[in-house]
């Protein structure tokens, strides 16, 4: 009798082994982000998993298989032994929403975001669309909007290599997905030092900076630019060829002449020309002459 029992014992132990070997293998295969290393493949991958922001965030909760679908991908690797990664385990934007949808703050939550509502509200794209192209990274490279905003390309100097969500904010949830504003332009510029730029918050032009400013055109503005709001370039002392280009005489940003001093970085020899008074009390620059009248002959005697 004793030596069933011992049959009994041992063949629960057995098993008992078995479902826990068994168990520990699942949860190997399934939920430990090593065993992606089985193949040396992923390697790459892996590594760059590791230092991103999802490294905490195991393989299977984004690509997920079906039984059938792992082990054929098992069996072509080991019977095949390819040279590369094929596409495999597609990420469905389900697998995202459980987090970045969750209203979980454990996660960033893009739900009525600026940018999101454009493109994966309005539009439907996906979100490997724009943030699989740094795999495994998931920071977006700087040309990840360049596959549909073929036209939009910047070459304003230092801005060339910024990501197009430096300006446009992708997470703003108090205005729509668009140009950035002026306070959101000043929140570099005013302290980037650039050339010798001054911004003084009364300075007469308060407006959007893209109004003169074009980040994927011309940035600068030209002459003709200014001439579409102040028509002052045919009377006057605006009308002289040298006060032609408004930034002659008009600091950037400023606009509003300091004075005599702007005036006698050309007219040197004027300094002790009446100093005590503005140039402009007597030169007339913002209005137009008056047209000069004649009076009508007299009328011949009958």
């Amino acid at each position: 009798m004793s030596w069933r029992l011992g049959v009994v014992a041992g063949g629960l132990l057995i098993v008992a082994g078995a479902v826990l070997v068994g168990f520990r293998t699942y949860d190997y295969v399934e939920n430990d982000p090593r065993f992606c290393l089985s193949c040396h493949l992923m390697e790459s991958a892996y590594g760059r998993w590791q230092t991103s922001v999802h490294a905490k965030v195991g393989c299977h909760a984004c690509h997920q298989q079906s039984t059938a679908a792992k082990l054929d991908q098992l069996w072509k690797y080991a019977t095949l032994r390819p040279t590369r990664v094929s596409k495999h385990a597609e990420v469905d934007y389900t697998r995202c929403a459980a987090c970045h949808l969750s209203r979980d703050p454990r996660w960033k939550q893009i739900a009525d975001t600026a940018g999101h509502r454009v493109h994966f509200e309005r539009l439907g794209l996906q979100c490997v669309g724009c943030h699989s192209k740094g795999v495994h990274v998931f920071v977006r490279p700087t040309d990840s909007c360049q596959g549909c905003h073929t036209q939009q390309v910047t070459g304003a100097g230092k801005m060339a290599a910024f990501h197009c969500t430096t300006c446009h904010d992708f997470l703003a949830r108090d205005h729509e997905l668009g140009a950035p504003t002026r306070a959101e332009c000043l929140t570099c510029h005013a302290t980037m030092q650039v050339r010798t730029e001054r911004f003084d918050p009364k300075a007469p032009m308060q407006f959007p900076c893209q109004q003169c400013h074009e980040p994927h055109g011309r940035t600068r503005p030209t002459m003709d630019g200014c001439r579409t709001c102040h028509h002052v370039a045919d009377f006057g002392l605006h009308a002289v060829p040298f006060h032609q280009d408004c930034q002659s005489c008009h600091e950037p940003h400023l606009w509003r002449t300091e004075a005599r001093a702007t005036c006698e970085r050309c007219h040197t020899d004027r300094a002790a020309h009446h100093p005590d008074a503005p140039c402009a009390s007597c030169h007339g620059f913002a209005n137009p002459r008056p047209a000069r009248t004649v009076a009508p002959p007299p009328e011949a005697s009958s």
